[in-house]
C-alpha cells in the first residue's frame, strides 16, 4: 500500500491577493500521483506553493476543490497513514532517542512487544543504536534529524511527506544525511513526497521529479530520474539532469 493520487487541486487563501490576481489562487487544476514505492521530490521556485500541496496532503490545510486519495481514501485531515518530517527537528527535549521515536508508535494501540520491536528495528534503521538513551540536547543536527526521520518511519505509514527536512544543516552534514536517506527508503520502499528547493538534492534522492510554478501553480515538469543508484554527483549524467531542471525552475518562475 502506499499510491497517493492528488487529483484537480484548487487552492485559495482568502485575503492573500495580488495586483495580477485578486482572486487569491495558489494552486490551480494541480494533479500528480506516485505510485506504491516511488520516491518523488516537489521543486519549485521560492513560494510557488510546495508547501502549500504538503500541507494539503497531509490533511493539515483542505484544498478549495478537488480531492487527494491515499490507497483510494479521500483525505479529510491528518492521520496515521501519513507520516510527516518538517525542517524543524521538533523532539521532545525530556524524552530519549528511543522514546521519541517510539512517539508515535505509542497511538497505534499495538501490543507492546510489537511497540519494542518497532522501535528497536527504526532506532537501528537510523544508526543511532548506540546513542538511544541519549536526550536531543546531546545529539547533533544531524543526528536530531535522523531521529525525527525515525519517528515517522516508526508508524510505518503509507506515504511519508518531508518538507526541506535537511534544509537547516550544513553542507556535509546536508549530504550525510541524503545518502542515509536513500539507504532506508532503499530498505523500506516507502512512498514520500519530498518538498525541497536543492534540485541536486532531488535528482540525488528521486525517481521523479515534479516542477511546479506559474501563477497559480501547476505541474509544468514530471521527469523521471532514471539513474542506477547509488548515485554520484558528479557524473555528466548528473549534471545534465540538473541543467534540465534549472532551466524548467527559470521557465517557472516566467509564467
Amino acid at each position: 500500500m502506499g499510491e497517493l493520487r492528488v487529483e484537480n487541486i484548487t487552492k485559495r487563501f482568502a485575503g492573500r491577493h495580488r495586483r495580477d490576481d485578486p482572486s487569491g489562487l495558489v494552486l490551480s487544476d494541480l494533479s500528480f500521483t506516485l505510485s506504491e514505492g516511488e520516491f518523488v521530490s516537489l521543486i519549485g521556485p521560492s513560494g510557488c506553493g510546495k508547501t502549500t500541496v504538503l500541507n494539503l496532503v497531509a490533511g493539515l490545510d483542505h484544498p478549495s476543490s478537488g480531492k487527494i486519495l491515499v490507497d483510494g481514501k479521500r483525505v479529510t485531515g491528518p492521520g496515521l497513514d501519513r507520516g510527516v518530517v518538517f525542517q524543524e527537528f521538533a523532539l521532545f527535549p525530556w524524552l530519549s532517542v528511543a522514546d521519541n521515536i517510539a512517539f508515535g508508535v505509542r497511538s497505534q494501540k499495538l501490543p507492546a512487544a510489537e511497540r519494542a520491536r518497532r522501535v528497536d528495528h527504526y532506532v537501528e534503521l537510523v544508526g543511532l543504536a548506540k546513542y538511544r538513551d541519549y536526550h536531543p540536547n546531546r545529539l547533533s543536527g544531524g543526528m536530531r534529524q535522523r531521529v525525527g526521520l525515525g519517528r515517522a518511519f516508526a508508524i510505518e505509514p503509507s506515504v511519508l511527506l518531508m518538507d526541506e527536512p535537511f534544509g537547516a544543516l550544513d553542507t556535509q552534514t546536508r549530504e550525510s544525511m541524503q545518502s542515509a536517506l536513500g539507504e532506508m527508503w532503499l530498505r523500506t520502499k516507502k512512498t514520500v513526497l519530498f518538498v525541497t528547493h536543492d534540485i541536486r538534492e532531488s535528482i540525488f534522492l528521486s525517481d521523479r521529479v515534479l516542477v511546479i510554478g506559474g501563477r497559480p501553480a501547476g505541474i509544468t515538469l514530471d521527469l523521471e530520474i532514471a539513474l542506477p543508484r547509488p548515485r554520484r554527483r558528479h557524473t555528466v549524467e548528473f549534471q545534465q539532469i540538473e541543467q534540465t531542471l534549472e532551466a524548467a525552475i527559470g521557465q517557472a518562475q516566467l509564467q
